[in-house]
């Protein structure tokens, strides 16, 4: 996840050990979403019940996918946000040739990350050519053992 310029990624550990608590936070936050939502008027005249079913399920799905995010994402980012420290965590890189997008430039896909976090993006093509699937790096930047925001990156 890349935000104002800087790119975040959770610690592959992090992401084991919070896996369970994760799923919990998306339980709870998609059972909510349900909630609101399923106690919203409901105008006969103007919504049709398939129209209101659609609106349900995408509804809690987006309450879901957040919930899961505010673990596996946003509580080791404020952490890392307001620690001092630089930090290396260790990952091993899925595929060095990631297709190219509009949001990444140089990107390499992480194994053993979630697919909204598994890209590790603006690397230098001489680095890129030096991985292959199951190469272990070394990143380097601000943060905690949970995650940090991406400063440099080298082979183990």
């Amino acid at each position: 996840m890349s935000a104002f310029g800087t790119q975040y990624l959770p610690a592959p550990t992090y992401m084991e050990d919070s896996r369970y608590y994760a799923m919990a936070s998306a339980v709870f936050c998609l059972l909510a979403g349900f909630s609101l939502v399923a106690n919203m008027p409901f105008d006969e005249t103007k919504d049709s019940g398939a129209g209101r079913l659609l609106s349900l399920i995408v509804s809690i799905l987006i309450f879901g996918i957040a919930g899961h995010q505010l673990v596996t994402t946003k509580i080791p980012m404020a952490a890392a946000l307001l620690s001092g420290k630089i930090v290396d965590i260790n990952y091993t890189v899925e595929s060095p040739d990631y297709i190219k997008t509009k949001f990444f430039n140089s990107p390499i896909s992480l194994a053993d990350m979630p697919t909204y976090n598994n890209v590790l993006c603006d690397l230098p093509a001489e680095f890129r050519q030096q991985l292959h699937p199951g190469s272990e790096i070394v990143v380097t930047g601000r943060g905690t053992s949970w995650g940090l925001f991406v400063r440099s990156a080298r082979v183990r």
